[in-house]
């Protein structure tokens, strides 16, 4: 969720696909350019209509970076769609490329559209719930349990994501081995071993997150045991759960947002880490946290460096 930088780099990277995909095949490039429109332009109306009553105004730092992320979106979209008008217009194309190029070119389009899509994901819809725009944020609710169906779909679009782009990038290897012979078929089957087994890691978190999407163990804002410590869940991903440690009394004592986590740990290690029920109280206040916020909740509204 970084729109000046990591968000700049996916829209450019989802752009150039489809233009390409436009040059070798223009059924697949419309069906792509279709999903990607849906999608996008669903997230960004759900999004308008939810902020034209929000629980708190949209900041201005957030509100200069909605802009820059919708010409992201509409620009990486318009080069889609242009280029396929212009190919059927023009009647160009499609051509043909080797096989090789083509399993190439649909896992580029593949990951940097499901990539893409995933980081709108969240910040049209998970962050703008998780800063307190559109309801309280987890720090300003009593433990976690009014936050499973965000924690879920957190977990699902992001295993989804990691799934997809680790099995493209497997299966180019993979698929290259199978349609060759020789020293070339081995050269491929190694490289599809390598890459399996740099990924499986990521694969099997993303798998961990799918399963506990169905029924979060942790959720956002609960509090956990951490070795002797009580912590507060800022954010679950792939890689694992981050947490924020507490003091003995159940409350943020580090200056606000200087530190985005203390630590974290992976998803399959839930056990070790129970949820802890004695200190249930809000850490922020429930009305207007402004005055009373204490910065545990990095994604929180009023933390800038949040947002870029």
């Amino acid at each position: 969720m970084k729109p000046k930088h990591a968000m700049t780099f996916q829209a450019v990277a989802v752009g150039i696909a489809l233009v390409l995909l436009a040059l070798v095949g223009r059924s697949e490039a419309a069906y792509a350019d279709g999903v990607y429109v849906v999608i996008s332009g669903g997230l960004y109306v759900c999004y308008r209509i939810t902020t034209r009553s929000p629980y708190r105004p949209v900041p201005s730092h957030r509100a200069e970076l909605d802009r820059l992320v919708k010409r992201q979106t509409v620009g990486a979209g318009a080069a889609g769609l242009l280029s396929l008008l212009v190919v059927v217009a023009a009647a160009l194309g499609p051509y043909h490329v080797t096989r090789i190029l083509d399993v190439v070119l649909a896992a580029i389009v593949i990951g940097s559209l499901v990539i893409f899509l995933s980081s709108l994901v969240d910040w049209w819809w998970i962050l703008p719930r998780l800063s307190g725009i559109l309801r309280p944020a987890p720090c300003q609710c009593a433990g976690g349990e009014s936050w499973p169906g965000v924690t879920s779909i957190w977990l699902f679009h992001r295993g989804l994501a990691t799934v997809v782009v680790s099995g493209a990038l497997t299966a180019i290897p993979a698929y290259m081995a199978s349609s060759t012979t020789g020293h070339t078929a081995t050269a491929y089957t190694i490289a599809a071993g390598v890459f399996g087994g740099t990924l499986a890691a990521f694969f099997n978190g993303a798998v961990i997150a799918l399963f506990q999407c169905l029924s979060p163990k942790v959720r956002l804002g609960d509090r956990i045991a951490v070795d002797t410590r009580t912590a507060y869940v800022m954010d679950v991903e792939v890689s694992g759960v981050s947490y924020k440690l507490l003091d003995e009394d159940g409350r943020y004592a580090d200056p606000p947002f200087q530190l985005k986590k203390s630590g974290s740990y992976s998803l399959s290690d839930l056990r070790h880490h129970p949820a802890v029920h004695s200190h249930t109280a809000p850490l922020c206040g429930e009305a207007d946290c402004r005055d009373a916020c204490c910065g545990v909740n990095w994604y929180c509204r009023w933390n800038e460096d949040a947002h870029k």
